[in-house]
């Protein structure tokens, strides 16, 4: 959390600064927010119904979450870039960019699982962004993938 606060806070009072003065930008940046926010509800949602060990927990939601702000955001425009390009062989890219995504995401849950049994810190903080990072992509693969191979169907 502390990398994200760092991250989040080292932009954001200036955006937030930025669309207070333009107005004509609350309504676009609320319907790009509106996704965050129900994610997060969702996320906050499974954290309480799975009641776990709180790291297991924690680890259950931060994918779920992951996977679907992937879904939400990124898969939408890897979709458009695919539909750009054209190519018949788009969707076995799409594949194996998935069986990559998939295959980073467990090692990173694999190494964040060494790092919590070693308590290191430093690894715990670079296999948990791994593990977002990399399900965000599946979640993004995963939409465009789907809709690439519905519209080859359709041809």
């Amino acid at each position: 959390m502390q990398d994200f606060n760092a991250f989040y806070y080292s932009f954001s009072p200036q955006v937030a600064s930025y669309i207070t003065a333009h107005s004509n930008l609350r309504l676009p940046m609320k319907l790009l927010l509106y996704p965050i926010v129900g994610i997060l509800y969702a996320s906050s949602l499974l954290f309480n119904a799975i009641s776990l060990n709180s790291e297991l927990s924690v680890t259950i939601t931060g994918v779920f979450a992951s996977f679907a702000m992937g879904t939400v955001y990124l898969g939408p425009l890897l979709t458009v870039l695919t539909r750009l390009r054209r190519s018949r062989s788009t969707s076995a890219r799409q594949l194996k960019a998935l069986q990559v995504g998939a295959l980073a995401g467990l090692a990173s849950l694999g190494g964040l699982l060494l790092a919590e049994i070693a308590q290191n810190l430093l690894l715990q903080e670079i296999t948990t962004a791994s593990v977002v990072l990399s399900f965000i992509t599946v979640g993004g693969v995963v939409i465009s993938w789907s809709l690439t191979r519905a519209w080859l169907r359709r041809q």
